[in-house]
């Protein structure tokens, strides 16, 4: 790593952002569906179930990398999670809500709203 004049060249940094995005990317989320893995990659859909809170947290850290959104918590308890884009006033209307239902005890995306 070269510096310049004490600071770090941006482009290392652009290519770590790469490589955390090809990982994340690479990993894919394995969903509960009971009798099967259902590999999504980076994507995320309404009714996706999740074992717990935290692995729909990590489902939505690896979509938002990806997508480049940066988002804040409006909502969280043991069983609700509600998130939203940072930007929500500037137009960007993405905003996800999660929840555990009391039919199968699951994480679900129960609601989904893109841009």
């Amino acid at each position: 790593i070269e510096e310049e004049n004490g600071r770090i060249s941006s482009e290392i940094f652009t290519q770590i952002d790469w490589d955390i995005r090809n990982f994340v990317c690479e990993q894919g989320t394995t969903l509960a569906n009971r009798d099967e893995s259902v590999d999504t990659s980076c994507l995320i859909q309404k009714g996706m179930l999740f074992d717990c809170k935290k692995n729909l947290q990590l489902a939505v850290k690896k979509y938002r990398v990806t997508q480049h959104y940066e988002i804040v918590v409006v909502e969280s308890n043991q069983n609700i999670w509600s998130v939203r884009y940072k930007q929500w006033s500037n137009g960007c209307n993405w905003r996800l809500r999660g929840n555990t239902r009391k039919s199968h005890e699951l994480f679900e995306i129960s609601q989904l709203e893109e841009e």
